[in-house]
């Protein structure tokens, strides 16, 4: 079955984490698509039984255990229905008695629309940046181009990494689409080139679950009642006794590495 003619949309994967989405049990289609964002969307290493594993992108280890119980399905459901898209050629996987690899076949076409997208929009913005500054104003040109460079910092993090964390901000605040403003997004840039990912996951947890409303319907309305609380806690860790030995260093990156990948 082809797309042509019929257009697509970008699903996110925060819609895995909202209330719609806990109905069970799925249907085929639903689980299709579960596969589909589970998923990695980069090249990952695990540690996984003692053992590295690398995780390559379209593919994630998970068990056929927490595939019945993500799904409600039975156990001979899950292996049935694996068995029938992989006979189809839309996945191959492989089971023993610890975990199940699944790999997307031609993960690449779900995704080339969505990055073609997003090198497009963020070349057309570049550009409107730098022509739309006013050339009177040449005192100010070194300036303006160190501030360019500043607000830019796309090059030193990834997309993935930005969509991975505001997926992450959207199910926790109940976004199933993608919304945030660009002061966000920006705000989610710095703090991933300066926070280790699982540490910010940490923090946005931290302030949901310590949100307290002042009236009834009050709840989080933006990815910046995170930052501090986020900026808090990495103070926290990096000030924890052992620093001086690099211990909290040793935690920070553990703890960015542990669960990439990985569903038991």
């Amino acid at each position: 079955m082809t797309g042509e003619g019929k257009g697509w949309i970008s699903l996110y994967r925060s819609i895995q984490d909202h209330w719609l989405w806990q109905e069970k049990p799925f249907s085929k289609g639903q689980a299709w698509l579960d596969l589909l964002l589970s998923a990695n969307h980069q090249d990952k290493k695990i540690v996984f039984d003692s053992n590295l594993i690398e995780v390559k992108r379209g593919e994630f280890i998970t068990s056929i255990r927490k595939l019945c119980e993500r799904w409600g399905w039975s156990n001979s459901k899950v292996k049935k229905f694996l068995d029938l898209l992989q006979d189809d050629g839309m996945i191959y996987y492989k089971s023993d008695t610890k975990k199940t690899a699944i790999n997307i076949v031609k993960y690449k076409t779900y995704q080339i629309l969505s990055d073609t997208k997003n090198v497009t929009e963020t070349a057309q913005t570049n550009h409107r940046n730098i022509t739309e500054t006013p050339q009177k104003h040449t005192n100010n040109n070194d300036n303006n181009v160190n501030n360019y460079n500043n607000d830019n910092n796309y090059s030193s993090c990834s997309t993935g990494s930005i969509e991975e964390i505001t997926q992450y901000y959207c199910g926790k605040a109940g976004i199933v689409e993608f919304n945030i403003n660009p002061t966000e997004t920006q705000t989610i840039i710095q703090l991933i080139n300066e926070v280790p990912l699982e540490i910010i996951k940490q923090g946005i947890d931290e302030a949901f679950n310590n949100y307290k409303p002042k009236f009834q319907g009050d709840k989080i309305k933006s990815f910046k009642y995170c930052e501090p609380v986020i900026k808090s806690l990495y103070a926290k860790l990096n000030s924890k006794e052992g620093a001086k030995n690099g211990n909290c260093k040793q935690y920070i990156e553990s703890a960015d590495r542990e669960g990439i990948g990985l569903e038991l």
